[in-house]
């Protein structure tokens, strides 16, 4: 696993002038779980008592920054823990199991005083800040059998989320909704479900995204994207192919969840049990977690 990569706003980033806090630009990332016990424990690095570990991490391709600025830098992820053994970590952590969460934050900023920024680095940001929305289409990096592995996709994620919307729209049962967004209450968290799921299924109705095809993807992502790319590029790795069909499907809506004019949502947690943990513990986060819109539409809730 690769430590030295922002794929998901782990850090508040504040300038220290004005204490404005700097959006986070960068990708978000979908990852699947390891194919096996053994492959799980490879994602863990082991600390004994006093141990600490050092990672040098580049936030300017996460976060748009000024040259000649100082910025405080924060942490800001969500943590799990688990009693027990390390194989037995590992072992649950394959099924996603966790038994409680938290939210930490440093308890106080990192100066950094950064170099300027390469013309480079603030093309990206901007690139991908302006592009137009796009009709659906394939980057000639993808071959055909990708191309048609994604028309496979493409027709189960359009009738999951029809399903999720025309549920969400009667509002007549809620225990669906309960598991994967929390126990209702009022009408404005629910209000705001059905409304992700609109603008997601219209964008799904008229192809209002690109799809191009990554090489070089980290191990267990199967895909990305950049939340603020209004033209809804959508990177594909070759990881997602490997998954089972509903879950490729699932990865879609959770993509498209991202972008900030569709859903918004960001990475709080991967997996079915990460998921129904946020909606018991935090049910606002889990509304804002790209997974559980993907699995509330995958499990075809009903009444």
């Amino acid at each position: 696993m690769e430590y030295d990569t922002i794929s998901s706003p782990i850090f508040v980033v504040q300038k220290a002038e004005d204490d404005v806090t700097v959006p986070y630009t960068g990708r978000m990332s979908s990852r699947a779980l390891p194919a096996a016990v053994e492959e799980a424990q490879s994602e863990f690095i082991t600390l004994n008592g006093g141990e600490t570990i050092t990672v040098e991490v580049d936030v300017s391709k996460g976060y748009q920054l000024e040259a000649n600025s100082t910025y405080e830098v924060s942490l800001d992820a969500f943590l799990n823990f688990f009693e027990g053994t390390f194989d037995e970590l590992v072992k649950k952590t394959h099924k996603t199991k966790l038994l409680s969460s938290t939210n930490s934050n440093s308890s106080s900023g990192i100066p950094l005083s950064l170099a300027p920024l390469t013309s480079q680095v603030v093309q990206i940001f901007s690139q991908h800040a302006s592009k137009p929305h796009l009709q659906m289409g394939f980057n000639p990096n993808c071959n055909q059998d990708i191309r048609n592995r994604f028309w496979a996709l493409y027709s189960p994620a359009s009738q999951n989320t029809n399903n999720a919307l025309s549920y969400l729209q009667r509002a007549q049962c809620d225990f669906h909704y309960n598991l994967y967004f929390g126990f209702y209450q009022g009408t404005n968290r629910w209000a705001t479900a059905s409304w992700h799921f609109q603008n997601i299924k219209r964008n799904i109705d008229i192809q209002s995204f690109a799809i191009t095809c990554e090489t070089t993807c980290q191990q267990y992502v199967v895909a990305f994207v950049y939340p603020n790319d209004r033209s809804h590029l959508i990177h594909l790795c070759a990881w997602l192919f490997q998954q089972p069909v509903d879950f490729q499907g699932s990865t879609l809506i959770h993509e498209l969840a991202h972008f900030d004019d569709v859903a918004g949502t960001r990475d709080h947690g991967y997996g079915e049990e990460a998921a129904r943990n946020l909606a018991r513990t935090n049910p606002d986060m889990a509304l804002n977690n790209a997974e559980n819109h993907g699995l509330f539409a995958k499990i075809k809730p009903y009444c």
